[in-house]
């Protein structure tokens, strides 16, 4: 067991330790599905890397990460050995400074041979050159990509099945996919399921307690918000408005504009998940005037506050079936996003407003700021323009030329091939299956929701 400690985050990476030492005793097991909140991956990470280093490790195993690609299944083992030769080629300095002398050669590939086996016969190769002494040699497995999520599974079921119990492999999970479930009920002695459980949120809470200043209004808020975080992320809704409004009360009565907006807009996040889409809007409504406050002070963040706040309000209007007033909030938000030089936001704020106007039939409206958008695409560079909304803009306002008084699809199809090229228009999905960021008019994503005035 690792030894005991008083840091919350160290001991966190104990866990991680003791149950990785649990898994490896267990001659049957080969791969460990390790399943993980989303904050919990940069502590299996910090973890792994620790473990990879030969002067910090405190396993008797060898580490290796690898986040090769997994394009093409009859010859992913080949790419995974490629992969181990040029980082270990890397890494023949770092290993001297170790005092491990980089002996290892990978040996030739052997034409037909089954790619497990090619992988297998390089990490037999690596733990033969490093000596007995290396019990275990692990593998986390954390692909780039991957093109076909089946395919990966019924790889892995072959490397689990393939693998002596002297080589192990990591899979992380994320928590609520159930990404791997099959694969363990398939081999449920070789693939071992364990739930990190690390309690991230009850980390940063003690973290906030021993930091201390709980008595100066500064401590008081900070601490407030962390457990206001913590109260959310276990779906305490209720515990989580509470603190919230403690938290708003004294960011109010020390005059701190930026963090009001902050707390404003944390609340409105929960209640548009929620579905309490009106009430949500409220909430960046008000994260909007304290961005307005903020700028006034000074505080060049304000208006980027501002722009987010908005966003979001258009957002919970859209979710309301508010178009008009959805559109309009886009329509006025678009200038805000031109003055901090956001021109993706810019063109999404035109994009947004145009199909809300559609959604509303006011047609010429959607139009015309349909057209603004298209402006600003002119304006931005080739990266934002490839990487932006633009190619649904395209497609409302093909859509919108079925009243001819408006416009004629062969000028936009012209003009949208000026911007993107010939292959433009977007991938035919559907509504379930588009990111809400992508979909016509639903507005920011989850994720850019969820980076709100932290962004």
């Amino acid at each position: 067991m690792a030894t005991p400690t008083d840091n919350p985050i160290a001991e966190r990476v104990d866990r991680l330790h003791d149950q990785w030492t649990l898994f490896a005793k267990n001659r049957d097991a080969r791969l460990l599905r390790w399943v993980l909140e989303v904050d919990e991956v940069t502590v299996l990470d910090a973890w792994l890397t620790k473990e990879a280093h030969p002067e910090a490790a405190e396993t008797p195993d060898v580490f290796l990460m690898v986040e090769t690609p997994f394009m093409l299944p009859a010859q992913h083992g080949v790419a995974l050995r490629e992969a181990m030769r040029t980082s270990y080629e890397a890494d023949k300095a770092a290993l001297e400074q170790a005092g491990v002398a980089p002996v290892w050669q990978c040996p030739p590939y052997r034409q037909g041979t089954n790619d497990i086996a090619a992988f297998l016969e390089a990490l037999e190769s690596l733990r033969a050159a490093h000596g007995e002494g290396v019990e275990i040699i692990a593998v986390s497995l954390r692909p780039t990509q991957v093109i076909d999520a089946q395919a990966y599974a019924l790889w892995l079921q072959r490397l689990s099945q393939a693998a002596p119990p002297h080589f192990r492999f990591i899979v992380a999970e994320m928590r609520g996919t159930h990404a791997y479930a099959p694969l363990a009920q398939a081999e449920p002695k070789r693939v071992v399921t364990q739930t990190a459980d690390l309690d991230m949120p009850g980390a940063l809470e003690q973290i906030s307690a021993e930091a201390g200043n709980l008595d100066t209004p500064g401590g008081q808020f900070r601490h407030i918000y962390v457990r206001m975080g913590s109260a959310a992320k276990k779906g305490d809704l209720v515990t989580a408005d509470a603190l919230g409004t403690t938290a708003l009360a004294i960011a109010e009565q020390q005059g701190w504009a930026h963090l009001a907006g902050v707390v404003h807009f944390f609340m409105g996040s929960l209640l548009l998940q929620g579905g309490r889409n009106v009430d949500a809007y409220h909430r960046f409504v008000a994260t909007d005037a304290s961005g307005q406050k903020s700028e006034a002070a000074g505080d060049a963040s304000g208006k980027k506050m501002r722009l987010q706040g908005r966003l979001a309000a258009g957002t919970a209007l859209f979710q309301e079936k508010a178009y008009p007033q959805a559109a309009r909030v886009y329509q006025e938000t678009a200038p805000i996003a031109k003055e901090i030089d956001d021109k993706r936001a810019e063109l999404d704020c035109w994009r947004l407003a145009s199909y809300c106007y559609e959604l509303a039939g006011d047609l010429r409206q959607a139009w015309a700021t349909g057209a603004q958008g298209l402006q600003t695409a002119e304006t931005a560079d080739e990266e934002t323009r490839r990487t932006s909304t633009l190619p649904y803009l395209g497609e409302g306002m093909l859509r919108l030329t079925n009243d001819p008084n408006l416009g004629d699809a062969a000028s936009i199809d012209k003009r949208m091939q000026g911007l993107l090229g010939p292959n433009w228009r977007p991938v035919a999905r559907s509504d379930e299956n588009a990111s809400p960021a992508r979909r016509p008019g639903a507005g920011p994503s989850a994720e850019e929701r969820a980076r709100g005035v932290q962004g």
